[in-house]
């Protein structure tokens, strides 16, 4: 199962073109789904909303957009406004990566300007990788980074000596009390650089 409690979802009504931002707060296996109910001025989710309504449910998963078709089995106010939707039966994805991503722990530094977050790489693949850092390291920084700026990465690999400089855009960021997570599309390597990155690659079977 790629989702959990708190996955952040949208959901689509049929007849209501919007997708509409939500999150899973509970789940009974094989039973149903909990979601809350979006947030939405429209009059068409009011008269749409409703038992027996069919949805589309879309979520990100590690890089992949998964998706399932569902209906709606009961609708709740108290104590917040939430739908149960019924248990998908099956549920599909479609991979927007190009390349198989592994799953590791590098130590690595993260630049944006004159911003530094330290902290490593937990998942990397020739074409991106993902940059978590701890929070409680980030004293003296005033903002996050957003989608879209351009970060330069200092990533150490086993049995090298010298940190890889790999430079890349943000595409995409969670966070949560914890950390801050940062996907990160890479952009051209030097030929250096890219022999040591895709050398560890091959090593670990991507």
């Amino acid at each position: 199962m790629s989702f959990d409690v708190n996955t952040p979802i949208h959901i689509q009504f049929k007849g209501l073109n919007q997708r509409l931002k939500s999150s899973i707060i509970g789940i009974d296996p094989g039973n149903f789904l909990i979601i809350r109910k979006p947030k939405s001025c429209s009059l068409d989710l009011e008269r749409l909303a409703v038992a027996g309504a069919d949805v589309v449910v879309r979520y990100l998963h590690r890089g992949s957009v998964y998706g399932f078709q569902s209906s709606i089995i009961h609708v709740g106010e108290q104590p917040v406004p939430l739908f149960f939707i019924r248990f998908p039966d099956r549920v599909e994805d479609h991979n927007l990566r190009s390349y198989k991503r592994i799953d590791c722990y590098l130590p690595a530094r993260m630049e944006i300007g004159k911003m530094v977050f330290p902290g490593a790489v937990i998942d990397i693949s020739r074409g991106g990788c993902r940059v978590v850092t701890d929070r409680r390291k980030l004293s003296g920084i005033d903002r996050l980074p957003t989608v879209g700026q351009e970060a330069s990465i200092q990533l150490m690999l086993p049995g090298i000596p010298d940190a890889m400089p790999l430079s890349g855009v943000i595409k995409n960021l969670t966070e949560d009390d914890q950390a801050i997570k940062n996907g990160v599309e890479f952009s051209d390597m030097s030929g250096k650089v890219k022999v040591v990155i895709y050398g560890f690659l091959a090593g670990a079977g991507a």
